[in-house]
């Protein structure tokens, strides 16, 4: 089973030659390609990564069977929070999951059950002609997990693992209602995206247990190392001492023999508590660049991210992928303007031959740093409009604007339940998280529908 980015990135580098090869026999002019629907070019994607599967069952040197199990192959891949079920909603779309495969952690999961709102999924699959998807996989990799160890006065933030958690009114919060709910060494796990500060900006988080299980409870981390002490075998990500003493020795090389000065980002993980506060690894994996995405060159990628490197609207990275703007792409609840550091974006576009996704489309979600203008109300639905193209709430004589990734939801006996619009009523009481979008009107990130007790 392939269960980390690297070996995603191992995987597909030993085919790219044969990749590329295919694409460009294959290939269609530009003028064409740009009258095709999403759906259709997707569908050559497919195509293409069928004929290379098929050069492998004929001998191209490998086994036809890691793609499937790894997650990824080149239908379409899509990164984002889920934002519903009956199905699996992400980035506007909804999946139907009906012959997927499910992945938590690196391991094989049951069913869309074993996921919650708001938790950040990659989607292999693809996208039908009418906008929905089939998906091959869906797979969760958590960001963090670990020990509470600092919660903030003011609520907004606290520290796992050495590492600074913040959240707004878009965070799904599971297990517990507010953060002063929270206890210092309390289990909780993290899914979430890294401003350009390298803190993480929550999308979810779940309360897993009040305090380390043996034989249960798990600890995991990633990000750029510091402090590294061969003698000690150690090193830090942020606060946290890390021991790499029981790791591999050939992964210990790897870490020893990168070249001075160059960034090396980690994910670790351990089934041991915390010993002297320091986190004793059991694997390790390493990477020599901040993206967590290998997506293979070809690939149509709908990515929602923080802008964590901006240069220009043309050039800027999102999650650690490098992103450029077409000359014809277009914007979605925002403009080129909108684009800058720490901004929540979701991009679609296609991975070209250097691995730099080629923007088509990019939808501005929130301004995450200190530009963010969100803010939360709560009251009664009086007007409701879905008949004029757009979907729009009226609150407290404010009107929203409901796109394809706002979250609406309620929760029943402490879960989540997916909400759709058509569903919402008139007299229907809300809590809205939102932020300024023009004059006079708020694009919803957030929607939870109260339930009487």
């Amino acid at each position: 089973m392939l269960k980390s980015w690297q070996d995603y990135h191992r995987y597909f580098s030993k085919r790219r030659m044969a990749y590329l090869h295919l694409t460009r026999s294959i290939s269609i002019g530009d003028k064409l390609k740009n009258k095709l629907s999403k759906g259709h070019r997707l569908s050559i994607h497919l195509i293409t990564i069928f004929c290379v599967l098929m050069m492998q069952a004929c001998g191209g040197g490998g086994s036809g069977t890691l793609v499937a199990e790894g997650g990824i192959s080149g239908t379409g891949i899509t990164f984002g929070p889920i934002s519903g079920f009956g199905s699996i909603y992400v980035n506007g779309v909804r999946y139907d999951v009906d012959h997927a495969r499910f992945f938590r952690d690196g391991e094989l999961a049951n069913a869309q059950s074993d996921y919650r709102i708001g938790e950040i999924v990659t989607i292999t699959g693809e996208i039908n002609p009418d906008g929905t998807g089939q998906a091959l996989t869906v797979e969760f990799m958590d960001s963090l997990e670990g020990n509470v160890s600092q919660i903030t006065q003011d609520n907004l933030s606290f520290e796992v693992l050495g590492q600074k958690i913040t959240i707004n009114g878009a965070t799904l919060l599971h297990g517990f209602k507010q953060l002063s709910e929270l206890r210092l060494n309390n289990i909780v796990e993290i899914s979430a995206q890294r401003n350009a500060a390298g803190d993480w900006l929550a999308s979810s988080v779940s309360l897993k247990q009040s305090d380390f299980i043996e034989g249960v409870s798990v600890l995991s981390l990633e990000g750029n190392i510091s402090a590294l002490d061969i003698q000690q075998q150690t090193f830090k990500v942020g606060k946290q001492t890390i021991d790499y003493s029981k790791i591999d020795p050939a992964v210990q090389n790897r870490l020893t023999d990168a070249p001075l000065g160059q960034a090396i980002y980690i994910r670790a993980s351990s089934q041991q508590a915390l010993q002297n506060d320091q986190f004793i690894a059991n694997t390790l994996t390493l990477s020599l660049t901040r993206s967590q995405h290998q997506f293979p060159v070809g690939t149509e990628v709908e990515l929602t991210g923080i802008i964590d490197q901006f240069i220009s609207s043309a050039d800027f990275h999102v999650n650690g992928q490098a992103v450029t703007s077409l000359s014809t792409v277009s914007f979605e609840n925002g403009q080129a303007s909108d684009l800058q550091l720490n901004t929540l974006v979701e991009v679609e576009g296609i991975i070209n031959a250097v691995g730099v996704l080629e923007a088509e489309e990019i939808a501005i979600k929130q301004q995450t740093g200190s530009a963010d203008d969100s803010d939360e109300i709560e009251g009664v639905i009086t007007q409701i409009d879905r008949d004029n193209g757009q979907q729009t709430l009226l609150v407290q004589g404010r009107l929203f604007l409901v796109d394809h990734s706002s979250i609406i939801y309620e929760e029943v006996d402490d879960q989540e339940r997916t909400v759709l619009f058509e569903a919402l009523h008139i007299g229907d009481k809300v809590e809205i998280y939102a932020r300024q979008l023009t004059e006079g009107v708020q694009l919803a990130l957030k929607i939870k529908r109260k339930v009487d007790d």
